[in-house]
């Protein structure tokens, strides 16, 4: 009989020591990120409305991205020889990544000269030679090799030839480019 107690003894302790025992476990995790090279933005050409001989009456020139430039009908504003030309920018950054492009919003920007300023408005722009967008905001793609390329344009509003000062007008504008 003295057997058995000590055998259940040994029993009951060997078993609480079992179920007891495990009061933590350790699971494994891994650590993992991306790198990628910050996106950037150059210019490698100035928005030009090439020369504009003010009409009568007040008008506008609109330079597109693609580098048509047009005047306004009716007022006399006409166009002169040296051609206008749209802004141009390259960009790098990850490749295929999209992006939102931010343009100037209308009012924002002024050309200033001898006489008065020259308002800049409907900014649009074209990526990589694609299709015209209208601005503040569009959203793109880099291409598979982390580059992009865009081109802007603009109108401006110019006052009548009896107002509008001959002279030499300039400003300038800011693009702003985010991953997104």
């Amino acid at each position: 009989m003295n057997t058995r107690i000590i055998s259940l003894g040994i029993t009951v302790l060997l078993g609480s020591v079992a179920a007891f025992g495990q009061t933590t476990a350790t699971a494994s995790a891994n650590a993992t990120t991306a790198i990628y090279v910050p996106i950037t933005v150059t210019k490698t050409a100035d928005l030009s409305f090439g020369d504009v001989f003010a009409g009568s009456t007040s008008g506008t020139v609109t330079v597109d991205p693609a580098g048509a430039a047009t005047a306004t009908t009716g007022t006399g504003v006409s166009l002169g020889v040296h051609a206008a030309a749209p802004a141009a920018y390259t960009m790098t950054g990850k490749d295929s990544a999209s992006f939102s492009l931010t343009l100037p919003a209308n009012g924002s920007v002024s050309m200033t000269g001898p006489g008065p300023a020259i308002p800049l408005t409907a900014f649009t722009a074209a990526v990589g030679g694609g299709a015209t967008t209208a601005g503040p905001t569009l959203t793109a793609a880099l291409a598979s090799g982390g580059t992009q390329t865009f081109k802007v344009g603009a109108t401006m509003t110019i006052a009548a030839s009896a107002t509008q000062t001959q002279g030499s007008y300039t400003g300038s504008f800011n693009v702003t480019v985010t991953y997104n």
